[in-house]
């Protein structure tokens, strides 16, 4: 069911159909399958529905669903139908990072090296940065490129 609905929503061998896709992951994961409701929760953040984007990746992270709490410090950091909130977004963040999350640990480079301010605050994030620019290289070459550490 999660893989109909990865097809159906990326139209691959079928049409895409992004109602369709969204009953397949509701499918799978009324069945408990962690990764539909993340995958609902991309569905529904593309589809600006921000609010069943939030739950669905709630329900994933309580799971320990590392790309799912990075995405929920993407909706604090940037507003996504929640007000922003970087304090509660770099909670999440941290946390993703913690476990491997590449991207938010790219994410908390970029707010220390453009929105924190501070000479000491722009060095941190560099090397925030230069950090996790190996760790996609490493990634890469051990995991692949389907890592679920690059989500």
């Amino acid at each position: 069911m999660l893989y109909l609905g990865a097809c159906v929503r990326d139209g691959l061998g079928v049409v895409k159909n992004l109602e369709t896709a969204e009953k397949w992951f509701r499918a799978a994961a009324d069945l408990g399958v962690v990764r539909a409701h993340y995958h609902l929760g991309r569905l529904f953040l593309d589809t600006q529905k921000y609010a069943e984007a939030r739950q669905e990746f709630e329900s994933a992270a309580s799971k320990g669903f590392v790309p799912a709490v990075h995405f929920l410090g993407r909706i604090h950091y940037y507003g996504y139908g929640v007000p922003t909130d970087r304090a509660r977004a770099k909670i999440f963040l941290e946390e993703a990072s913690d476990w491997g999350c590449v991207f938010a640990k790219a994410l908390l480079a970029h707010d220390l090296c453009h929105e924190t301010g501070g000479a000491s605050a722009y060095l941190q994030g560099f090397l925030m940065r230069l950090e996790a620019t190996f760790d996609v290289i490493k990634i890469s070459m051990t995991d692949g490129l389907t890592s679920d550490r690059f989500r």
